[in-house]
């Protein structure tokens, strides 16, 4: 309802009966135009937003040194380094505090912090032969938590939160640490005639402070009121990893009769075990945007002018959005993380050199129209199915 008006006043086009393969009949679509004039009759004036309404005040500085060793020991190549990172940063922002008697008032608080890194690399090169190399790397990395994360606006609601509470708690999270990694890699390289590659890899990436994004029940005092307050913020967690395996097999068929000689492939996949604690007391998940199995698969044609290449991609489920968790006084129960789904795209895409400085090219994407699928804790609960279609390029490069 806009005051006393029927929502029927705003109705669109429709109605759309066929939605989901005809799985559901949604109605009718409200019409942009009827909305806003609708809004317009009843709204006479809009108020610009304060200063302490919109905006904060964040700075960062990074400064950083670096060193390198590089030796040759026989058939062994070693590269050690390190790098120290003093990170300083200060963060500004408006605090809304709202009491348990609805009173509100509004203060500028501001957070200065500086923290010092240092991140050692050392990586091993072996060469068992002209075409037989193994690699073996440590190395360390960080990922500072975003402004978005940090933001020191937020409100603190102590007049009543959701699932039994006694408040909320919204906002960034000021005090977040940056998220740190050690990462261990191995592989071993065959390369074949050609320019082909055989290789084989195994990683294992440790995480510390990982930052999630997180509905979360805790204990916290404010306005005079303590108890059990909702937050909706962002925190770190420990114990997140990322292992797995990789392999890839590149190759052209040379011995082949012509004009079968220009034939190859390209293959390529990775296993990944993840795992982190989203939600205290549930089972540990999968770390965010992270699939469990990727694929790369390609058979290509390149002989003369003509290259050709028909590409298939496959990536399996991946947790999209946290989420939070249903019940008043723990996390019994069931998660609306949302996940994409399994998808598989199909490519083909090609080229003919006219002269050593002309070259038509030419590509077709997403040949089957795969959907992007996102659904919320299991499979038969869709929430979002987009369609692309095909995407056609083509054109012509010039070296001049």
């Amino acid at each position: 309802m806009f005051g006393s008006s029927s929502t029927t006043t705003t109705v669109g086009a429709g109605p759309f009966t066929s939605y989901y393969n005809g799985l559901y009949n949604i109605g009718y679509a409200a019409s942009a135009q009827k909305v806003a004039a609708a809004l317009a009759s009843q709204i006479s004036a809009i108020a610009p937003l304060g200063f302490g309404d919109t905006q904060f005040n964040d700075k960062e500085d990074i400064y950083a040194a670096y060193a390198q060793y590089t030796a040759n020991i026989g058939n062994l190549n070693v590269l050690a380094g390190v790098r120290v990172e003093e990170t300083k940063s200060g963060l500004g922002g408006f605090l809304t505090n709202i009491s348990a008697t609805g009173v509100t008032s509004t203060t500028f608080q501001t957070l200065s912090s500086s923290y010092t890194n240092v991140f050692p690399t050392v990586q091993f090169r072996y060469a068992f032969s002209d075409r037989l190399v193994g690699r073996a790397t440590y190395s360390t990395a960080i990922a500072r938590p975003g402004f978005t994360q940090t933001i020191q606006n937020g409100s603190v609601d102590s007049s009543g939160g959701p699932n039994g509470t006694v408040g909320t708690v919204a906002g960034g999270n000021p005090n977040l640490k940056p998220t740190t990694g050690d990462n261990f890699d191995v592989s071993l390289e065959y390369y074949l005639p050609h320019s082909g590659i055989v290789s084989i890899g195994f990683f294992d990436k440790e995480f510390k402070n990982y930052i999630i994004q997180s509905n979360f029940i805790a204990p916290f005092s404010a306005n005079g009121v303590s108890g059990n307050y909702t937050f909706l913020s962002y925190q770190n967690v420990s114990g997140a990893h990322a292992r797995g395996i990789e392999g890839a097999f590149v190759d052209k068929f040379t011995d082949l009769p012509s004009p079968f000689d220009g034939l190859g492939v390209d293959l390529n996949a990775a296993y990944v075990s993840s795992s982190i604690a989203l939600h205290p007391g549930m089972p540990n998940q999968s770390l965010p945007g992270t699939f469990a199995y990727t694929g790369n698969g390609a058979l290509f044609y390149e002989k003369g002018p003509i290259s050709v290449r028909l590409s298939l991609q496959y990536e399996s489920k991946a947790l999209f959005a946290v989420g939070s968790v249903s019940g008043a006084t723990g996390y019994a129960g069931i998660s609306n993380d949302a996940y994409q789904d399994k998808r598989v795209t199909l490519d083909v895409s090609g080229g003919y050199d006219f002269t050593r400085s002309v070259k038509l090219y030419w590509s077709v994407k997403n040949l089957t129209d795969a959907p992007l699928r996102f659904y919320e804790g299991t499979p038969n609960r869709p929430i979002q199915r987009e369609f692309y279609g095909q995407t056609f390029e083509a054109g012509f490069k010039v070296k001049l």
